[in-house]
C-alpha cells in the first residue's frame, strides 16, 4: 500500500478502536510513519539520472523543505531541536 491510496486506506479499513492512548498512538504512529517512510523511498526513485533530468539546487530544495517539516513536527513533540544551525 501507498501513501498515494489514502482514499482506498479509508474506504477498506474500519475505524479501529483502541482501548487507551498508549495503543491508539502506537498504532496510528505506525502507520502514518510507514506512509512518510514508503513516499521517501519513492521519492529515491528519482535519482536515476537516465530517466529524469533534474538541478542539484532543486534537489537542495527538496531535502530543505522535508528537513524544514522535520524540525516542525519534532518541536511538537518537544524534542531538543537546534533554533540554529551551526557546523
Amino acid at each position: 500500500m501507498r501513501y498515494t491510496d489514502r482514499k482506498v486506506i479509508s474506504e477498506n479499513m474500519a475505524r479501529p478502536k483502541f482501548d487507551d492512548k498508549r495503543t491508539r498512538f502506537k498504532v496510528l504512529a505506525e502507520r502514518r510513519t510507514n506512509i512518510i517512510l514508503d513516499a521517501l523511498r519513492t521519492l529515491g526513485h528519482c535519482h536515476y539520472k537516465n530517466l529524469y533530468s533534474y538541478k542539484t539546487e532543486e534537489i537542495e530544495r527538496i531535502f530543505q523543505a522535508i528537513e524544514e517539516e522535520l524540525k516542525r513536527t519534532k518541536a511538537k513533540f518537544d524534542i531538543k531541536v537546534k533554533r540554529q544551525f551551526k557546523f
